[in-house]
């Protein structure tokens, strides 16, 4: 066994995808209010406490609303409401992984940064929130970091953490009118977080992988596949006004790298880098299955970063190995999150509803 880099930095990588966890207060995105009484900076980012201590004017200039009280779910579920910018006229909720979470954009919701406690990593930033920006209406965000299908559908009252013990499915129902839902979900399950770990720690971890003919990784997405139908199904379920769209993962590497990748100090080669760009492909093309079995809309953005995903120069929109904070590593940064949030919303607008 071979093993690239020294123990400081293993040490570090031990943690490297930990279970993405966590629970977000209410956050609201706040433009200048009208109409005389309380006017608040432009762009400043309020904790429920606050907002709910004073009376927020939020939307248009003149269009004075109460300020919400929380996600209108019990205590014992919770979730984050984040307020668009523009005025709220779609109930919109956020369903999944670290992918809708935010994983990798602080600031995140105080309440999920607690650790043992709850780990989601719901990000003001993150791009449900700027879709919601975009087109306006409420986003409900129930993502959590390090999220899978059973979380999704059946949640676990035995986990330490309450955000992970009530599933999302059952809180998505308890919200009343959604029109939309977006889900980011099957990574974890696949276990992509071990295997950038042990590309990043091994020599050709593809060969690791895929050894004797038999590739782990694309079993796990067949399994994956058959799982995954069910989860769309009951997202329709809980929420039968809206419209459920999934929304695949980007490549996270070039099509083409060079022999030295910069991917965690290089130390994912190229023949690495094609191995999990292939397998990337192959989870997308499972969860665009499982979403037309389904019914459910399906956004392609495997090929969301193109020429800006991890290199060694240029304008990148994936984080790279971050030592600090090693959850952050591999997620979008603030600019992937601007660009899913593009990539979503064009989907959006050219693909009508047929509900």
């Amino acid at each position: 066994m071979h093993i690239r880099l020294g123990l400081p930095l293993l040490v570090f990588l031990a943690f490297l995808f930990v279970p993405e966890q966590g629970r977000l207060g209410p956050v609201l995105r706040i433009q200048e209010g009208g109409g005389g009484g309380l006017t608040l900076p432009r762009d400043r980012m309020y904790p429920a406490s606050d907002r709910q201590a004073i009376g927020i004017r939020m939307g248009s200039p003149g269009a004075a609303r109460p300020a919400p009280r929380g996600c209108s779910l019990p205590r014992s579920e919770p979730c984050t409401r984040l307020v668009s910018a523009t005025t709220a006229v779609t109930p919109y909720v956020a369903i999944g992984d670290s992918f809708s979470s935010g994983e990798g954009v602080p600031p995140f919701d105080r309440s999920t940064t607690i650790a043992g406690r709850d780990t989601c990593h719901r990000s003001s930033r993150a791009w449900p929130l700027l879709l919601a920006g975009r087109s306006g209406g409420d986003t409900y965000s129930l993502a959590c970091s390090g999220a899978t299908v059973a979380e999704v559908i059946d949640g676990d009252d035995r986990r330490a953490e309450r955000d992970r013990r009530p599933s999302q499915v059952i809180r998505l129902a308890r919200i009343a009118g959604v029109r939309l839902v977006t889900v980011t979900i099957g990574g974890n399950d696949v276990g992509f977080a071990r295997v950038l770990r042990r590309c990043a720690t091994h020599l050709r971890c593809d060969r690791y992988y895929a050894a004797r003919g038999h590739d782990r990784l694309r079993m796990r997405i067949e399994a994956l596949a058959a799982r995954l139908p069910a989860l769309y199904t009951s997202l329709q379920r809980a929420a039968p006004t809206a419209r459920v769209v999934v929304v695949g993962y980007p490549r996270l590497f070039p099509l083409r790298p060079s022999r030295f990748t910069c991917a965690a100090l290089s130390s994912i080669g190229p023949e690495e880098v094609g191995y999990l760009n292939a397998r990337t492909a192959d989870l997308d093309a499972a969860i665009r299955g499982a979403a037309r079995t389904a019914g459910a809309g399906y956004v392609d953005a495997l090929d969301a970063f193109a020429g800006h995903a991890i290199g060694c120069a240029g304008a990148q929109w994936v984080s790279h190995l971050r030592l600090a904070h090693p959850e952050y590593s591999f997620h979008p940064n603030a600019a992937g999150q601007r660009r899913l949030a593009e990539v979503v919303e064009r989907w959006l607008r050219r693909t009508p509803s047929e509900g």
